[in-house]
């Protein structure tokens, strides 16, 4: 996918507070496999549980934030 739209899909998804599904965008683009799997166990911890935890939010955020600036 171009950078230029992944930088518009990840804009939609955080102007609509979807942090999770901008989080994957990020990382199912440019993450590594590891990186795939502890974020796919992120969503579903925060699907089954109702919320994420600050444990969960920081690793979220350390793992897809090195990619944004691969899109801007």
């Amino acid at each position: 996918m171009e950078t230029k739209t992944l930088l518009k899909k990840y804009r939609r998804y955080e102007s609509i507070n979807s942090h999770n599904n901008a989080a994957k965008l990020l990382v199912d683009n440019f993450g590594t496999e590891e990186e795939k799997e502890i974020m796919g166990q992120i969503i579903a911890r925060a699907n089954k549980q109702g919320y994420m935890t600050h444990e969960d939010i920081e690793l979220r955020y350390s793992i897809s934030q090195k990619y944004y600036k691969l899109i801007l």
